[in-house]
């Protein structure tokens, strides 16, 4: 009664106050587990900073935020390591009862067996909605960490000059892939080969690899006006390219009909001997250590273009001299085979079918080789390649200055000893850069990155469709054309993988979806 008194009804019996232990204040306050005290528990308590109920609530979400933090961190950490390694995610069964549940879920047991607080967290002590297991969450983890990859490269990319490599495969389910490979001189002069994007294509043809290309393009804002070669080294695409095809097929059967014969070979030698003897006796060319030297026709090779390089210029070199003995071999062959073939392979056919401008476009370019102590080094060659194949690169007024700006590189660089021991011309940017030589011919170092980044090697596309026959299997052959393309740069790109910052893809993640669990 006492207690309704105090709390809802009112207290009027003021006489039994002094009433001693019958007092009602007495009676009302009770023992230590009274309603009173439990109240004035609860009073103390809220009012004490510590106990306030907005920072317990907060204590108890940051909590979660860390706990969920850890456990998906475990997760990219797993996917990240399966997907450069190029292990398969997914089991056959998946379900608690199985004995392999599959590499992602096995690896994150193992994560959970080497790591108290992983443990924690992970697999069946996870909430239902945050596991972060799930194939769909796999996906979208594993698409952020690639996009990681893809921004790095088009960071070093930068606004540099650069071309493509693009080459075409089918996969594993009969899907015409395109891998897009970018080539360019990083800022310490390197030369480097970056795999980018693989995409299905429904076909090769020349506009509907353009538009593939350009999309690319426009989805990571990759200037096209920086673009300066293209080497599609599609077998489909070079057969709706008639003069491509021609080029290199009668490229490949003059050498053969050449070499493959010792007789040939040696008039080849012999016609060599005589053109340098003649060259030199008018006074074309000059004798030395090195020089004049007799060579041979060299096959271009199936997938490498450097080959490709290597023996068109080699074809360059002897032009005159196997022009002769197809002559020759047109007129006297042993057997009407012999020179039948030799009449195909006639001068005016030879000079109809290799492009001029092919040909002049590889002798300008061997003008800034520093092989053999930069014997081809010529000014007026060098002028005219930046002139009349990189109009865009160079003003009228910059062509005019780099003839003097030559005449300093040559005194300064080709008659130094130091760098007379230098072979390439990517080693010899590269010294360019140390010695601190670029920041003086800068027009030069222009010219010959330009020159680097012409599409002559096929290495990087070769190795990208090693990887996809590697990640896509007969047992993974249903495996989506955007998860095989997140797979392949992890994969390819291994090196930039291991950079990836963590902590960002968890924040990247986060913003997905916005009933993710806290995460912030």
């Amino acid at each position: 009664m006492a207690r309704s008194a105090l709390v809802s009804e009112g207290f009027n019996s003021w006489k039994r106050v002094n009433d001693g232990e019958k007092c009602a204040f007495l009676i009302h306050v009770g023992s230590l587990s009274s309603s009173h005290n439990r109240c004035t528990k609860c009073v103390q308590d809220l009012m004490k900073p510590k106990q306030n109920i907005d920072k317990v609530l907060n204590a108890q979400s940051t909590e979660e935020i860390i706990k969920n933090r850890l456990r998906l961190k475990a997760t990219i950490e797993g996917l990240l390591w399966l997907a450069t390694q190029g292990c398969s995610f997914r089991g056959h069964d998946e379900s608690k009862s199985s004995l392999n549940r599959g590499n992602f879920i096995e690896l994150l047991k193992f994560q959970a067996h080497l790591n108290d607080e992983i443990a924690k967290v992970v697999l069946h002590n996870a909430p239902q909605n945050a596991r972060y297991t799930s194939p769909q969450i796999q996906k979208e983890i594993l698409h952020i960490l690639a996009n990681k990859v893809r921004t790095m490269i088009r960071d070093k990319l930068g606004d540099a000059k650069f071309c493509i490599l693009v080459d075409e495969a089918q996969d594993e389910s009969k899907k015409e892939q395109m891998s897009l490979i970018f080539r360019f001189v990083n800022n310490s002069g390197f030369l480097v080969e970056r795999f980018f994007e693989i995409l299905s294509v429904e076909d090769t043809t020349s506009a509907n690899l353009k538009k593939s290309i350009s999309d690319i393009f426009v989805q990571h804002n990759i200037q096209i006006h920086n673009m300066r070669g293209q080497g599609l080294t599609l077998v489909a695409a070079a057969k709706d390219v008639p003069s491509i095809w021609q080029f290199f097929s009668y490229l490949t059967s003059i050498v053969n009909f050449v070499i493959s014969s010792p007789k040939h070979l040696s008039d080849l030698q012999s016609a060599q001997q005589e053109e340098i003897a003649y060259m030199l006796a008018i006074g074309e060319c000059e004798s030395g250590t090195g020089a004049n030297q007799i060579g041979t026709l060299h096959r271009p090779g199936a997938t490498r273009w450097s080959s490709h390089y290597d023996s068109v210029r080699n074809l360059i070199d002897m032009y005159e001299a196997t022009c002769k003995i197809l002559g020759n071999l047109s007129e006297n062959g042993s057997n009407g085979t012999i020179r039948g073939e030799a009449c195909d392979f006639q001068v005016m056919e030879l000079n109809c079918k290799f492009s001029e401008a092919t040909m002049e476009l590889f002798a300008l370019c061997s003008a800034l080789d520093p092989t053999d102590s930069f014997k081809k080094f010529n000014m007026g060659d060098i002028c005219k390649l930046a002139s009349k194949f990189y109009p865009t690169d160079f003003t009228q007024q910059e062509i005019h200055a780099l003839r003097v700006k030559l005449e300093h590189y040559q005194l300064d660089i080709v008659y130094d000893h130091e760098f007379q021991q230098i072979s390439t011309l990517s080693a010899l940017y590269r010294e360019m850069i140390v010695t601190k030589k670029v920041e003086s011919y800068v027009m030069i170092q222009r010219l010959i990155r330009l020159v680097l980044t012409l599409p002559v090697s096929t290495a990087t596309t070769e190795r990208a469709f090693s990887s996809m026959k590697f990640l896509k299997t007969t047992r993974c052959n249903k495996m989506g054309d955007d998860l095989l393309s997140d797979c392949m740069i992890l994969y390819i790109e291994r090196q930039l993988s291991e950079k990836i910052d963590l902590e960002s893809v968890i924040d990247e993640f986060y913003t997905l979806k916005s009933h993710r669990a806290h995460l912030k």
